[in-house]
């Protein structure tokens, strides 16, 4: 399993992990078409080294194999964490807007009772 293509498919990987995390991380807000074409870009990233994996590139004793994939273990812990961050920035999202949604209805409730009383 010391196939140059593996290699160099794995460092084109952390390449395009990295500049994931470049544009993604730190920013609370991104626009939504831009943040799904990140995460597609991240998951078709996964996808090609999770084949790799499967057929044991994990297995290879070369020395820059090695360091390449414990580069792309650490890129994704940092994405397990990115994505939780993401996570809690949408939930708390949609708390706030949960809560406008309702004070929207209440103002509502009490316009239309204030019509009907004039």
């Amino acid at each position: 399993m010391n196939d140059p293509r593996h290699l160099d498919l794995l460092r084109r990987a952390n390449a395009r992990l990295s500049s994931f995390f470049a544009q993604a991380s730190g920013r609370t807000v991104l626009d939504a078409q831009e943040e799904l074409r990140l995460l597609l870009q991240a998951e078709g990233t996964l996808r090609s080294i999770e084949a790799l994996l499967q057929e044991g590139l994990q297995e290879s004793a070369d020395r820059e194999t090695r360091l390449e994939l414990a580069a792309y273990r650490a890129h994704l812990i940092r994405l397990q964490q990115e994505l939780g961050r993401r996570q809690d920035s949408a939930m708390a999202h949609r708390a706030r807007l949960s809560n406008r949604q309702r004070h929207l209805h209440s103002a509502q409730a009490w316009f239309t009772a204030s019509q009907t009383t004039q």
